[in-house]
């Protein structure tokens, strides 16, 4: 890896690493060849190795690169990118022998992994990169999408094909043996080569097999011999002495003067094999003193081989001796025919420590250490340039946990606790929890199947869920054997838990291998692991200053590119870092979580850390000395004495504490050009938030160190520290980032809180595009064991710190150590709590955490003064999530104070200058929109009546404020309220408005007399004319609003007012309702209402003047459609109290009707046809009372009465079933008519309608008030039809009718061919007016019917000349007595006139 800066040390950062979703293992075999005995009893140690992409101007190949690891007969093979999500990325292979090697070559178009085992040589060939994105170009994939990895491709029948593999016939090479190392090669013709060395032994010869397999099939396999080059009958005489021959490491090259083989044996050499003729042609010595006696140690020698940046081969070689181990570099060179000649670079001599592997670069030699049967906690890698100088560096390995865990309050504390962010893999945890628990063999069966499984979403979920079951069983089962106090008990379970994750852990860490990459944009450098990988980063500035004891091999320009420009100040402040450090390592364990758990309770650390510092000055409570004694006080002192300005330095070390940039970079729609992909993989993610974690955690370290020492010189009456508070600022800052990258995102509290999170941004204009795809894949992912910060950094977070990292002049095609510190930096500053930006508070309250949110806001407010307003607004939208409108109320109000400083919030206003009690205005708008979301409506209103307490008069948004508080009034169905609340309403437009919802919504809810309650206010005025406009706008039967006007005008005392309400109801009702007996009910009672209520108006004025349509005959077009009515031809029409009671009798009527016969129609007709039907169904007495009321003459009801008495037959005693029903019909509707009020004591129904018909003929009370009818007209009338139907007049008619008209009772018979009865009643009539003969009696005359008579007479004639006797008799007899009344009426008239003479 090429060194950064010449001092450069590195620092490990193992990165959380997820499985891409949905995306498995897949198993391949390969064919090995071999006996399966003879395979299975071969045992070789693992191996891990990698392959970098040499093309970084790529975003696809940039960052790029594969790692393999071999156990025994498997080959595991990951893709992996910090650019781009890769899915089908993870294959296993699996054979039937053990593995040697694996190696990777890339090719135009091509990616070939080469695999050796000890039977077999492999060649898998796959699609590069760039073949795989010109596919995905022209499908037009998202860059955000997933791309398919080169290993997606992979297939048992690509492994299986004969021309990519070929088997090793060890029969054909009787003195071959085992191999145990190999080296693979591509040639410039796609020819794969393989050099495959054995161990020896006796018996057996330090040969080397290079197998040649070329592109199209088949293999040549060739036996490489030191009998080369030194002739076989000499052998004899050197003796069996080949066991320092033997091959310990391997290296093919492929170079323009052919494919060359190294190899170093045992005995420090390295030959140089040329491969096209097999022959060894040259050896070359790694010691100088070839005699020197040496003794091999424990581990074999191994040869590593690696480029320079301009493509030359470099050798490391690493010769490990009995009392010493050593590392030479060289780099050979090839003169002409074909001779050898080496390069010492640099010579290293090892540490006492097992080598597990190494790797050489043209910048660099690295290797990993560790020692024989340890664990994790000794494995060291170091690292160095080379050169003359060349000396190791020890790298920071990332540290395992510390194995005592921290008491906690609660289970869910511990939990949080053990799932940490980059703690602990899931993997790891799965693993301890399935040996912790031991319940049930199912429960094992669960964990096994988790752990096999990629852990997804769910998986983590369920695993949570099974620790904190599997920690309470612990604790029952513990409880009834221990008496320990429950809180130390539920610390020892879960101490347990956590000592067998730690145990695990550190065999996930066991190192495999080495990869390294050497590129001119920069390298890398990969461990890696059992579990995983681990990234080697270099040590930011501060990082080295803190970590390291001695800076001066520091550069000038370095230290003044980053700290300050002046290189005086540079040099103070890196004593002022040193002495932080110094103090940092004195610290005991445990302090400085103290002072976090300090900060976390809110203390200050100005009253925090002056009590830390005095228990460090003082002696322990066992007698020990101080951690911190005088002499090492004054050591300090005098070495910040050395500074000539310390408040000068201080500050300038403040500011390069801080995490500042040029721009916060909210501007969604700026492109991040070249860096649009950097770090956006899951693993790309991982590794920036674990090294800002590592920056964070190494900042607050500096910050904490140095606020203990001033607190220390203070307390030992030593130099007062100056510029405390800026330090204590940025102290509690990266305490809040450190806590930020410890604290997970967990579940969301409510699965539609980040849903209505996300709206309510989006509702305020305060949330971009990428903020909304973030909380989708919040959404999507909830529950995974991450971090908050990355999943900010993957969605939001990570664009905006691209974005921000345009300023920085950084090449976009740089590796990965080039530009993770300035993207880290940009990262830090979103999260950085004292900026001016609030990305990360947006993103936060779109999250759907309100918990969160609220420690977030928590942890910030003693001390943070930067967007103090803002947070107190994401904490008011969070309690609205957690149902505590109230404290969301004062949180919202707390923050409309920053309203215009803050740009968070100011987005919310309009981009106009305003004043501030304006913009406090819109704030209130705003907030009042959430509690609408939130249906929160004493808030709005209480907000509302805030905002109108402060408003201007003339204020626009006064208005709104007034509305607002009308609407939720109405909402709350407070009708007096919203009532008061619209006659408040300053705009008598909006006032009016106001009413009309009023109205509407209690016409709707059938309140409207709420607004006539007793006590509540009068109605405004508009009231009456907003219900009139809804009254004539709702249909019938639904309104209730002229119910309203009726009662609020009776209230009033407008009784004209009134009557016309009702009547214009009447009326609606009648045209929209039809003729139904509901319909017709409520007319009638609407009419009766109206004719009341104009019956109490003064005579002059009772009159309603109404506009109608006259009833007219409908007409029809020459196609026979309705021609439509035009309203020009409506009519006025004055009704007065007479009117207004007609068209009450006539629907009352009309509803008897419809009761009586609901099947049957009575439409809008006149009196007639209406008592028409009515005595057409039986409804006699109604039809009569019709007639009489409106002045109709009664006589054809009466008549129709007499018809249907007539047409009754008396019931006989025998009557059939059909007589008997028939009866039955005529009781019913003789009991419509009310004949138990006429006292009517007939007991058939013949005789009681006989019966009714006389009582109702015999009524006289009505002639006297009819002046349309006489009495004779009615008796004409019924005696007509009685005559009709035939039957014979009753007495009590006949008697009555002779009477009155005798003349027109005789010409009715005589009509009806009633001769003999009309002769009766003729001959009675002229009796009874014949006068008395005798003389001097006075004489009344008395009209004779004669003329009736006259008829009478013409038709006995007419009867009597058709020989009719009896006619013919009767004819005679009324002829004399005619002529005897002529006789005597004029005798009776000249003794009258006699008289009068005398």
């Amino acid at each position: 890896m090429e060194l950064d800066m010449e001092w450069g040390r590195h620092r490990e950062v193992i990165p959380l690493q997820p499985p891409p979703p949905n995306d498995h293992w897949r198993h391949i075999s390969l064919n090995t060849g071999g006996t399966q005995s003879m395979l299975q009893d071969i045992k070789l140690p693992e191996r891990a190795g990698g392959y970098f992409y040499k093309d970084s101007s790529k975003y696809y190949t940039r960052n790029r690169y594969i790692c393999w690891r071999i156990s025994h007969d498997t080959l595991e093979v990951v893709e992996q990118s910090l650019e781009m999500k890769l899915s089908g990325c993870r294959v296993r292979w699996r054979g039937g022998g053990a593995l040697l090697g694996a190696c990777v070559f890339e090719r135009p178009g091509s990616v070939i992994l080469l695999v050796t085992s000890v039977c077999s040589v492999h060649r898998l060939i796959f699609p590069h990169p760039d073949i795989i994105h010109k596919q995905e170009k022209q499908i037009g994939r998202d860059l955000e999408d997933s791309s398919p990895s080169i290993l997606n491709e992979a297939s048992a029948a690509q492994a299986l094909d004969p021309k990519h593999f070929h088997i090793i016939s060890h029969h054909t090479n009787a003195n071959f043996v085992v191999p145990h190392t190999c080296s693979m090669a591509l040639n410039n013709n796609g020819e794969a080569l393989f050099a495959i060395a054995g161990a020896g032994g006796s018996g057996g010869s330090a040969g080397i097999l290079l197998v040649r397999l070329n592109p199209a099939g088949g293999a040549l396999t060739t036996l490489l011999r030191q009998e080369s080059i030194v002739p076989r009958f000499l052998s004899a005489l050197r003796g069996n002495r080949n066991e320092g021959e033997v091959s310990c490491g391997l290296s093919l090259s492929v170079t323009s003067q052919g494919v060359k083989l190294y190899a170093l044996g045992r005995d420090a050499r390295i030959r140089v094999w040329c491969c096209e003729r097999a022959t060894c042609i040259a050896v070359h010595p790694l010691l100088t003193d070839q005699n020197e006696s040496i003794t091999h140690g424990t581990q074999p020698h191994m040869l590593r081989s690696g480029e320079t940046s301009t493509g030359e081969l470099l050798l490391g070689a690493f010769l490990c001796f009995s009392t010493e181990s050593r590392f030479t570099v060289l780099k050979p060179s090839f003169g002409e025919q074909n001779t050898v000649s080496f390069t010492y670079i640099c010579h290293l001599f090892g540490p006492e420590r097992d080598l597990v592997d190494f790797g050489v670069c043209g910048s660099g030699i690295w290797a990993v250490w560790g020692s024989s049967g340890s664990g994790e906690r000794d494995v060291t890698v170091t690292a160095s340039a080379l050169g003359p100088t060349a000396q190791w560096r020890s790298c920071l390995s990332a540290p395992l946990p510390s194995p005592e865990l921290l008491p906690q309050t609660d289970h869910y504390a511990y939990l949080e606790c053990l799932f940490r962010p980059g703690l602990f893999p899931i993997a790891v945890i799965a693993k301890a929890l399935s040996i912790y628990e031991r319940s049930s063999e199912a429960t094992q069966s669960t964990t096994q199947s988790i752990i096999d499984s990629d852990m997804d979403e769910r998986g983590v979920l369920n695993l949570r869920m099974r620790a904190l079951a599997a920690a309470r069983a612990a604790e029952q089962r513990h409880a009834a054997r221990t008496q320990l106090d429950p809180e130390d008990l539920m610390h020892k379970c879960w101490s347990e838990l956590y000592s067998w994750c730690v145990q695990y852990l550190e065999v996930w860490r066991k190192p495999q291998g080495l990869v390294l990459s050497n590129h001119e944009n920069g390298g890398w450098c990969l461990l890696l692991r059992q579990g995983g990988v681990s990234f080697f980063r270099p040590l930011e500035l501060l990082e080295h200053l803190l970590l390291s004891e001695d800076a001066s091999d520091i550069s000038s320009n370095y230290l003044c590119s980053v700290l300050s420009t002046d290189e005086t100040v540079c040099r103070w402040i890196c004593t002022v870092v040193g002495a932080a450090g110094e103090v940092g390592r004195r610290l005991p364990e445990g302090a400085k979580a103290a002072v976090r758990a300090g900060l976390a309770l809110g203390r200050a650390p100005e009253h925090l850390l002056p009590q830390l510092a005095e228990d460090l000055l003082a002696d322990g409570e066992d007698g020990s000395p101080p951690v911190f004694s005088a002499e090492v006080i004054a050591v300090l002192a005098r070495k910040l004495a050395t500074i000539g300005d310390l408040p000068r330095a201080l500050l300038a070390l403040n500011q390069a504490l801080r995490l500042d940039c040029e721009d916060e970079g909210d501007d969604e729609d700026t492109s991040c050009g070249d860096f649009e992909t950097l770090f956006c993989s899951d693993l790309g993610v991982s590794l920036a938030t674990d090294t800002l974690y590592q920056m964070a955690q190494v900042r607050f370290s500096i910050c904490c160190n140095l606020l203990i020492l001033g607190a220390m010189l203070n307390g030992s009456s030593q130099k007062p520290w100056p510029v405390a508070g800026h330090t204590g600022v940025s102290l509690q800052a990266y305490n809040a980032l450190c806590w930020l990258c410890e604290t997970t995102l967990g579940e969301s509290e409510n699965h539609d809180s980040l849903k209505s999170g996300i709206e309510r941004l989006s509702l305020l204009k305060l949330c971009s595009g990428e903020l909304r795809d973030s909380g989708l894949k919040l959404n999507s992912t909830a529950g995974r064991s991450a971090g908050i910060v990355w999943w900010f950094t993957q969605g939001a977070g990570g664009r905006a710190a691209r974005r921000l990292l345009i300023h920085k002049q950084i090449t976009p095609h740089l590796h990965w150590t080039r530009t993770l510190h300035p993207y880290v930096h940009c990262l830090g500053h979103l999260l950085w709590g004292v900026s001016g930006g609030f990305t990360f508070g947006t993103w936060l309250a779109a999250s759907g955490r309100p918990i969160l949110v609220k420690n977030y806001a928590a942890l910030l407010a003693p001390w943070c003064e930067w967007n103090a307003s803002s947070r107190e607004f994401i904490v008011g939208m969070a309690l609205l999530d957690t149902a505590e409108p109230h404290k969301a109320l004062a949180a919202f109000l707390r923050a409309g104070q920053g309203a215009i400083n803050e740009p968070f919030l100011a987005r919310l206003l309009p981009r106009s200058s305003q004043s501030s009690r304006n913009a406090l205005l819109n704030y209130y708008l705003k907030v009042i929109k959430l509690f609408e979301l939130h249906k929160s409506p004493e808030c709005i209103i209480s907000l509302a009546e805030k905002a109108i307490n402060i408003a201007d008069k003339d204020d626009p948004h006064l208005s709104v404020f007034h509305s607002l508080v009308f609407r939720t009034w109405l909402e709350l169905e407070q009708w007096e309220r919203a009532l008061a609340a619209a006659g408040a309403h300053p705009d008598s437009e909006q006032r009016d408005n106001c009413v009309a919802r009023l109205v509407a919504a209690l016409g709707e809810r059938r309140c409207l007399p709420h607004l006539l309650a007793p006590g509540a206010p009068p109605p405004p005025p508009t009231t009456c004319r907003v219900a009139e406009q809804r009254a004539r706008l709702c249909d019938e039967p639904y309104n209730h609003y002229y119910n309203f006007l009726y009662a609020y005008y009776i209230k009033c005392g407008d009784m004209r007012k009134a009557a016309d309400v009702m009547y214009e109801q009447a009326s609606r009702i009648g045209n929209e309702m039809g003729a139904r007996a509901d319909a017709l009910g409520r007319r009638a009672r609407c009419l009766l209402a109206a004719l009341n209520c104009l019956s109490l108006v003064a005579p002059k004025h009772a009159f309603l003047v109404v506009s109608r349509i006259p009833v007219l005959a409908e007409k029809r077009d020459n196609r026979g459609e309705i021609v439509e009515r035009n309203e020009k031809d409506r009519e006025v029409i004055v009704l007065g109290v007479e009117d207004l009671r007609k068209e009450l009798h006539i629907v009352t009527a009309r509803l008897k009707f419809a009761k009586t016969q609901p099947d049957q129609m009575c439409p809008e007709i006149g009196v007639e046809e209406v008592a028409s039907l009515l005595s057409g169904v039986g409804l006699h007495v109604a039809a009569i009372t019709l007639r009489e009321r409106l002045g109709a003459p009664r006589a054809p009801a009466l008549a129709a009465l007499a018809a249907a008495a007539a047409a009754l037959p008396s019931l006989p005693t025998n009557a059939s079933q059909a007589e008997a029903q028939a009866d039955m019909d005529a009781w019913r509707w003789l009991a419509e008519n009310d004949i138990t009020e006429l006292s009517i004591g007939e007991r058939s129904a013949s005789g009681a309608a006989w019966a009714l018909l006389k009582a109702l003929v015999g009524d006289t009370t009505i002639e006297s008030n009819n002046k349309v009818e006489s009495r004779s007209s009615i008796l004409h009338a019924v005696a007509s039809r009685l005559l009709s139907v035939g039957v014979f007049l009753p007495h009590w008619l006949l008697s009555e009718y002779k009477t009155i008209d005798v003349s027109s009772l005789i010409r009715l018979m005589t009509r009806h061919g009633r001769l003999s009865e009309a002769a009766a009643v003729g001959i009675e009539a002229l009796r009874a007016s014949r006068p008395d003969p005798r003389p001097n009696i006075s004489y009344h005359p008395v009209c004779s019917p004669l003329p009736a008579l006259d008829l009478l007479l013409a038709e006995l004639q007419y009867q009597a000349d058709n020989g009719d006797a009896f006619y013919a008799q009767l004819y005679e007899e009324m002829e004399d007595l005619v002529k005897q009344h002529c006789e005597s009426v004029q005798r009776a008239t000249d003794n009258l006139k006699e008289v009068k003479v005398t």
